[in-house]
């Protein structure tokens, strides 16, 4: 995985946090916790390039999304399909930031 992930390197940050946390969730080190943790690895990627941290919500439909787009890219189906995931959330984010910041931003 580290070799992988290392040669990633030169991904966009939010390509590079959806890689580590697909990778992570996939080889599922541990009995409980390994979304929490990949969450927060995932993260981190995000905030050491600059970037705020993301949340994933929890309600239903959302859950869902995030499980369809990880199985789409673990089975080979849609391989994109969590990066996706991944970049959208952080564009809702990243707006929810911005409107926080200057709430005429959103009027425009």
């Amino acid at each position: 995985m580290g070799a992988k992930i290392a040669a990633s390197a030169s991904l966009h940050p939010a390509y590079l946090a959806a890689d580590v946390h697909e990778k992570f969730v996939t080889i599922h080190p541990f009995v409980d916790g390994n979304g929490r943790t990949a969450r927060l690895l995932m993260n981190l990627v995000f905030m050491r390039a600059g970037y705020p941290a993301i949340v994933i919500p929890s309600d239903s439909a959302s859950r869902l999304a995030y499980y369809d787009a990880l199985e789409a890219t673990q089975t080979g189906t849609n391989p994109q399909a969590f990066r996706d995931f991944v970049v959208n959330a952080a564009d809702v984010m990243l707006e929810r930031y911005l409107e926080i910041l200057n709430p005429t931003l959103a009027s425009n």
